[in-house]
This record gives structure tokens, sequence and C-alpha cells, in this order.
């Protein structure tokens, strides 16, 4: 458990996709019982996220499993995520209620930008490679919306978290994988050397939370 928070300012760092069902109840409920606290909200990337932890400018993000060499943040898994294949509405395997990732193998995949979201970039390599492929990625976007709009556009397939569902479903196909590949984590992350009683609250918030969120994903 962590120790009592007080009040001041709290800058806290997210991507919509995997927040969008929990984050706006944590804030409101924040709010309730810390009224004076300043409560600042930007989207980033996970990459975005660690530039501004090293410039020391956020206390709070929400994001994937760290790269190695940021030994001053500390991290809890909130819960982990399933991953879909998703495909255009188009495609032959569209619709069906589960596919093998060996069946994707001659399809040209569109994955976010490595540097972007290293954990989820080599997740997807990975499990690829376990099922016996090396994946052909054509496209890599900054953004998740980008992609979801070039796999509509038929530029490719891709694997996605879950929680991607949240932000679109028109003109795509999710479909899950079978056998189930191991899901990916989303964490919050803080700076240890970032001294704020607000962003304490706020994680002891979070943890008392933490059963309604691995619920709910």
């Amino acid at each position: 458990m962590f120790s009592r928070g007080e009040e001041g300012r709290l800058a806290i760092v997210f991507f919509s996709a995997p927040t969008m069902f929990f984050l706006p109840d944590l804030i409101r409920r924040f709010r309730v019982t810390h009224q004076a606290v300043t409560v600042q909200l930007k989207e980033l990337t996970p990459d975005k996220q660690l530039e501004a932890f090293a410039r020391n400018e956020i206390d709070v993000g929400f994001t994937r499993p760290l790269p190695s060499g940021y030994q001053y943040l500390k991290s809890v898994i909130l819960f982990e995520e399933r991953l879909l294949a998703v495909l255009p509405e188009t495609h032959p395997l569209a619709g069906r209620t589960s596919l093998r990732l060996s069946e994707l193998a001659a399809e040209q995949f569109v994955l976010l930008d490595r540097p972007v979201a290293v954990s989820l970039y080599d997740h997807v390599i990975s499990m690829c490679r376990e099922s016996g492929f090396s994946p052909i990625v054509m496209h890599t976007p900054d953004l998740m919306n980008t992609l979801l709009m070039m796999v509509a556009a038929e530029q490719g397939v891709s694997i996605v978290p879950e929680g991607v569902l949240n932000l679109r479903e028109n003109q795509l196909s999710f479909v899950p994988i079978i056998p189930s590949p191991s899901p990916i984590p989303l964490l919050i992350c803080w700076n240890t050397v970032r001294d704020n009683p607000a962003r304490t609250a706020f994680l002891n918030l979070v943890q008392n939370r933490k059963v309604y969120l691995n619920g709910q994903s």
C-alpha cells in the first residue's frame, strides 16, 4: 500500500485504447476527495511517455512494459489484454470465430512503429515466429488509429490488444487467435525520484480500485 497523499498538481499521461473504460472514473473519484489538486491529462504514446518522464514533466503514466535502462521508474501491472487479429471486413477470414496465427503467414502486416511501441511490436514478432513464420511488415504507422485505418483500407492485417475495440470497429473484423497467445500487460508507472503527495494519493486510489480494473479488462 502507498503512503498518504495531499494536495497539489498531478500530471497524468496515457494512451486512449486501453484506458477509456476506467481512467475517467478514476479521475472523477480522485477529484471528489482532492478538489484542490489540479489534474493535467495528456495523451502520449509509450515512447513519448518515457521522454516526458526523463524531463521530469509528469507524475504518472499508463503504459506498456518498460524497456531496460529506466531504473528510476517503478511500475505495477494493472491488467492484461488478450491479443486479436484485426482484418479488413472484406478479408476472406473476416467474421471467423477464431483463426490460427499461421493462417496469416502470407499476409502483409501493419504494425505500430517499433520505437513507438517496443513491447507490442516485439511481442507480435515473437508470436509470429513461434507460429513458424516471420511477418511481412509493410507499414509501421505511429498511431493506432492510423493502423486501423490502413487495415480497413486493405493495406494489410495486424495483431492488436483487445482494448483497441474502444477506438473503432466499423469496416474491420476482430478475430480471436487460437491457441490464445500470451496477453500484453497495461502498467501504471511513476518516477521514484519525483516526490509528489498528490501522486501518492492517486496511486492509493488505483491500488484500491485494482480489483475493479481486473474485473473489467
